[in-house]
């Protein structure tokens, strides 16, 4: 009985170590990839081209990614930096010196651990990462983030399919009354792809009374009925159709500096030109 015993016990061993052998490498193969990518905005609004580059964080199984990669960036001595805002009275903490690629304007700061977050960074893993926001800035910025370079707030990691999307649009719409133009009309987009953590945001307006000028207003805060001027329509040739656009792919900053176009959903729109007569509203989506 006590020889059986063994037996039974061996074979019982051996059978689960095949087991094991079977489930280890399909885990490691099913192993969950988590994602988080935003792209940086420049933190003095200006026309592009100019500076531009993503934040990446990746875990996959054991294994934590933080990388990020600034083009189009010239200059020496730049770094990475964190704080809990995008404030001049929020201290902001160098996590690292960037490396600059070749004669380029690129820059790139790129870590990796298992187990847990690189150590250079000051969290156990990058989940906690999320909601921070991080800068390119100098050495002598370091005390003030409004002369950094570029900013991004770090979203939540999602796995990829089911990271953040959407792609919306409203109509601009007369005001109510006597317009001083009824012919004119206008759209509203705004995006989000979470896959690649890219905003757009832009307005359109058409068949406006060539020869004016035209400002674009946007409501802050929402539900406020206060508005603030965020900058002119670029005009056609012919001054009869007017654009205002944003993409963060290109580093282009959005309103008020807000993390993503999500931020700018329910908010107010107005067109007025130098009369501050009133031409078009609407909502952004």
């Amino acid at each position: 009985m006590k020889r059986t015993s063994r037996i039974s016990l061996r074979s019982f061993v051996i059978t689960g170590a095949l087991a094991c052998g079977l489930i280890i490498p399909t885990l490691t193969a099913t192993a969950q990839s988590t994602v988080s990518q935003i792209m940086f905005q420049r933190s003095v609004d200006s026309p592009s081209p100019g500076a531009n580059g993503i934040v990446l964080l990746k875990k996959q199984g054991a294994k934590q990614i933080f990388s990020v990669t600034v083009n189009n960036l010239p200059g020496s001595s730049f770094g990475v930096f964190y704080g809990v805002a995008n404030s001049t009275n929020s201290p902001v903490f160098l996590i690292s010196v960037m490396n600059r690629q070749g004669a380029n304007n690129d820059w790139v700061l790129h870590y990796e651990a298992v187990g847990g977050a690189p150590p250079q960074l000051p969290v156990p893993d990058l989940d906690d990462l999320a909601g921070l926001y991080l800068f390119i800035a100098q050495p002598s910025d370091t005390n003030s983030i409004v002369n950094g370079v570029l900013f991004a707030q770090i979203p939540p990691l999602t796995e990829r399919s089911a990271a953040p999307h959407f792609n919306a649009r409203s109509p601009l719409a007369l005001p109510a009354g006597a317009p001083p133009n009824p012919a004119e009309k206008g759209m509203i987009q705004a995006a989000f792809i979470g896959t690649r953590g890219r905003s757009l945001f832009s307005v359109r307006a058409s068949n406006l009374s060539g020869g004016g000028s035209y400002t674009l207003l946007l409501e802050n805060p929402p539900a406020s009925s206060s508005f603030t001027n965020i900058g002119s329509l670029v005009l056609s040739t012919d001054t009869t159709t007017g654009t205002f656009s944003r993409d963060t792919a290109n580093g282009e900053t959005l309103p008020f500096e807000l993390p993503t176009s999500q931020d700018l959903s329910g908010r107010g729109i107005q067109i007025r030109d130098a009369f501050n007569q009133l031409h078009l509203e609407g909502v952004v989506p």
